[in-house]
């Protein structure tokens, strides 16, 4: 149930001394055993001799707010350094780093589309089978990507497998190489 059983430890202790504790923060595994960050509150049942008979906690789980709260703080740290004008190549970077704080960053990449010339280029571009060297996709003509979904859509776009299947099985979009498992892509417009 606790992924730092060390931490049930502690929460036993501060009950037995303090009698309650409130929101204390901690990670703990659901049914299906996945990590879920939560704020336990609890008081200690005394019998009248003083012994403990037991605890009673409510447990919350408040991984949603957590992970919105990382995802402001990126948010946050993405805009503030758009405002400092830094380097642009130093800024694709930085954004990989940030957003790798919140979703699997291996597979990654910044797409610019050139309205003009109906053109997609990709100055930052990250692959896990492309490690080593510093491959970056040619420049090409707009077709029915995924990237090119969300830029006609002009929203953020996340889609499992499946719904990746789908949406090319009705010609919807077309898929080069295996299908994601997720895909994430989000239109920064300018």
């Amino acid at each position: 149930l606790y992924i730092n059983p060390a931490l049930r430890d502690q929460l036993t202790k501060e009950l037995e001394e303090k009698g309650a504790i409130k929101e204390f923060e901690v990670y703990l595994k659901n049914k299906d055993g996945k990590e879920i960050c939560c704020l336990i509150s609890a008081s200690t049942h005394y019998a009248t001799d003083g012994t403990i008979l037991g605890f009673q906690c409510i447990i919350r789980d408040i991984t949603k707010r957590k992970r919105d709260e990382i995802l402001q703080a990126v948010s946050y740290k993405i805009a503030d350094a758009a405002y400092k004008r830094m380097d642009i190549d130093k800024m694709y970077r930085y954004i990989h780093q940030e957003l790798s704080k919140i979703i699997d960053g291996r597979n990654f990449y910044i797409a610019i589309y050139d309205e003009e010339k109906n053109e997609l280029s990709f100055p930052y571009y990250k692959d896990e089978n492309y490690i080593e060297s510093q491959y970056t996709p040619p420049v090409r003509k707009l077709s029915k990507g995924l990237t090119e979904f969300v830029i006609e859509s002009g929203k953020s776009f996340f889609a499992g497998g499946e719904t990746l299947k789908k949406l090319a099985e009705n010609n919807e979009i077309d898929i080069v190489g295996p299908v994601p498992l997720i895909w994430l892509g989000t239109p920064l417009i300018n």
